[in-house]
């Protein structure tokens, strides 16, 4: 099942100032990996991501896209995530 990421992009916000780890690139830090085609199943790679952002005490970054497997995922303690919503 695809679903959009549920959040919606903050005003001020720069996924690019350090503090953010990327779900789909490892450009910014952590490993990226997540498709965000609607397609491929993430889960694992958000899974990685989200866990390696608490380990470095960073947030994730979702870009434009449909995360498949997205719903199954919980929430980490200490790790916030935001990012775009493709309308």
């Amino acid at each position: 099942m695809s679903k959009k990421c549920p959040f919606r992009l903050a005003n001020p916000f720069d996924p690019t100032d350090g503090s953010w780890y990327w779900v789909t690139t490892d450009a910014y830090g952590g490993p990226g990996g997540a498709t965000g085609d609607g397609e491929t199943d993430d889960r694992a790679a958000i899974l990685a991501v989200m866990s390696a952002a608490a380990g470095a005490g960073k947030n994730v970054y979702f870009p434009a896209g449909t995360y498949s497997g997205w719903g199954a995922l919980g929430s980490i303690e200490g790790v916030d995530t935001s990012g775009m919503v493709a309308e």
